[in-house]
């Protein structure tokens, strides 16, 4: 789901010819992603964390744009960067009360694609501001988007996976769990998600970890 989600994404950088991005949850396996398709494809991303090792992270990855959610002056610097690069797509998978954030930092015309509810509470922002400055909200699900792309290009998507598969798109896999482990793998990726995916895998050979 991630890779393909990724290519979409960059299918509307170039549809819409966007030049600059903001990669809201920057840190997570597809906020990884949209970093590394972004230097190949020559888009300034800028990138959204909550915790300073996150940050660090990206920064080690060759992320050069890394703003941290929690600093006092997130807002601010938000708004002067994508005024700068002009970015005018932002992809948010947090929502919230975030979300106004985003919006206000926007520029003039911009798109911010809404496709998860990682805050869990409702999205908040300010119908004025959308029509103020020309921006908009809209959903994104990989679903309707593989609908709208037809058969064709619904077959070709896999092949692009496949062929950077171990390169912009490549996963993490921090550990390895047996079937008989399922919730010990739940609360290993919970206790830290950002270290990369855990998987469940029949062959005892493959196991990594018992312990969360």
């Amino acid at each position: 789901m991630n890779p393909l989600t990724a290519l979409a994404f960059f299918d509307i950088v170039r549809g819409d010819g966007h030049t600059a991005i903001v990669n809201n949850a920057a840190a997570s396996a597809l906020g990884r992603m949209i970093i590394r398709l972004g230097r190949t494809s020559g888009i300034t991303v800028i990138n959204i964390v909550r915790r300073r090792d996150q940050a660090d992270l990206l920064r080690a990855l060759g992320a050069e744009h890394v703003l941290d959610s929690r600093d006092e002056r997130f807002a601010l610097t938000l708004r002067d960067v994508t005024h700068r690069f002009n970015a005018t797509l932002v992809l948010d998978p947090v929502g919230g009360t975030q979300l106004q954030t985003l919006v206000d930092a926007a520029p003039f015309g911009s798109t911010i694609v809404v496709y998860a509810a990682l805050a869990g509470e409702p999205s908040v922002f300010n119908a004025r501001t959308l029509a103020g400055e020309d921006k908009k909200i809209v959903g994104f699900y990989l679903g309707n988007w593989a609908a709208r792309k037809g058969i064709v290009g619904t077959l070709r998507d896999p092949l692009r996976v496949q062929r950077l598969a171990g390169t912009d798109l490549q996963t993490t896999v921090h550990r390895r769990y047996p079937l008989s482990a399922a919730q010990a793998a739940v609360d290993a990726y919970r206790m830290d998600m950002t270290a990369g995916k855990v998987l469940l895998v029949a062959n005892p050979d493959q196991v990594t970890g018992l312990q969360p």
